[in-house]
């Protein structure tokens, strides 16, 4: 399945590289106050028919979502974002990716982020391990390790509270990035913290979830102080933190703490 999983993330990030270069985003703003762009909606569609071809197991999308009464019953789905990063993505950023998640049980138990424009893409299965591919080249993560606390943070989002973490945690370098490569840099080694203290949903976060733990890594919901579930009646995210294997998370300051 995890093959099948790659391709057609990598399929989809071909067609958001192709829209890009034609200049016709076609932008529009969600009720949310997000930006949509045609590509989404062409990514959301690849993603949710070839899926739907090739398996016999429901999907949600962040172009689709469900309502709770029709879900709430799913042992199994799949969770995707079939563009996380769109407003990188208009800005011409490196930082958008497709991301897809098998959820059972409440719990991400595979996982796939492709970042196209850098030619990478990361996946983990429950007990496997987790991976990156370059341009062919496969590793298992990590692959480095940071020198000292390294925050993830966002290129759009500075916030005081983040900043206060950081203060808090003794941490001086930040490594810019957005989307749920937050979670891929954790998992390589290149960053080992992230604050997810603001606004996010669950496919943004369910596949890099798992990349992240069959790293090593951990994410931490800092409302029940365990590991976040998905299916929720209400699918935005609780705020958590998300840390690589070198991090003792007990002795993290917590935001609000």
């Amino acid at each position: 399945m995890i093959e099948q999983i790659i391709s057609i993330a990598q399929e989809a990030g071909q067609t958001l590289i192709g829209i890009r270069r034609s200049g016709d985003l076609d932008v529009c703003v969600k009720d949310d106050s997000s930006p949509v762009s045609r590509a989404d909606n062409a990514s959301d569609k690849y993603i949710r028919c070839a899926l739907q071809d090739q398996f016999a197991i429901p999907v949600i999308t962040e172009e689709s979502t469900i309502d709770y009464s029709t879900r709430k019953d799913w042992n199994e789905f799949f969770l995707v974002d079939p563009l996380d990063g769109t407003k990188d993505y208009i800005e011409m950023s490196d930082d958008f990716t497709i991301n897809i998640a098998l959820i059972r049980n409440q719990k991400p138990v595979l996982g796939v982020v492709c970042v196209p424009a850098l030619g990478e893409t990361f996946f983990a299965e429950g007990g496997k391990g987790a991976f990156v591919d370059r341009k062919g080249q496969r590793k298992k993560l990590p692959v480095t390790s940071c020198s000292g606390l390294v925050l993830a943070r966002s290129r759009f989002h500075d916030l005081e509270n983040m900043d206060q973490f950081a203060i808090d945690n003794k941490i001086t370098q930040y490594l810019c990035v957005s989307s749920a490569v937050r979670f891929c840099r954790l998992a390589e080694g290149r960053a080992n913290l992230y604050p997810g203290i603001n606004y996010s949903m669950e496919w943004d976060t369910a596949a890099g979830h798992i990349i992240l733990t069959e790293s090593g890594g951990g994410v931490t919901d800092l409302e029940t102080h365990d590991e976040p579930v998905y299916n929720k009646p209400n699918i935005m995210n609780a705020p958590f933190i998300a840390y690589s294997r070198e991090i003792d998370f007990g002795k993290l300051v917590l935001p609000d703490s």
